[in-house]
C-alpha cells in the first residue's frame, strides 16, 4: 500500500494547437502565447485530489478558449476517468491569462497527464 509521502505526482502538460487570430500571418503560426497560456496552466492545475487518493492515473484532454477578461472556458472535456473531469473543469475556470496579449477568444486544445511514480 502507498503512503501519500511515497507518492510523487507528476503531471504533464502539452498545448497540441493554437492558432491565434492576428498571429497567423503569410501561413506561419505565432505560438508564444500558446507557451505563455502552457505555463500557467503547468503552474496553477494540480493533481486532482480524487485521483491521488484513489491512485487514478490517465490523460485529460482539453478544447478551452480564453474569453475578454483571461478567464478560461472550457468546450469540451474527455478523460480516461470521468471522475477527474468536473475537478479539472473548475480548477481551470480560476485560472486567468489577462496579462497574455492577443490570446482572446482563441481556441487551444491541451492534453493534461497525470501520472503517480
Amino acid at each position: 500500500m502507498r503512503t501519500t509521502n511515497l507518492i510523487k505526482a507528476v503531471v504533464t502538460f502539452l498545448i497540441i494547437g493554437a492558432c491565434m487570430t492576428g498571429t497567423c500571418m503569410a501561413g506561419k503560426t505565432s505560438v508564444q502565447p500558446a507557451k505563455d497560456v502552457h505555463a500557467i496552466i503547468k503552474e496553477s492545475v494540480k493533481y486532482p485530489p480524487l485521483a491521488l487518493k484513489e491512485s487514478i492515473e490517465g490523460t485529460v484532454e482539453v478544447i478551452f478558449t480564453i474569453n475578454d477578461e483571461g478567464k478560461i472556458v472550457v468546450e469540451k472535456i474527455k478523460a480516461n476517468d470521468k471522475r477527474i473531469t468536473e475537478n479539472i473543469t473548475e480548477q481551470l475556470s480560476k485560472i486567468c491569462c489577462k496579462e497574455i496579449l492577443g490570446t482572446y477568444n482563441q481556441h487551444y486544445r491541451v492534453i493534461l497527464e497525470f501520472k503517480l511514480t
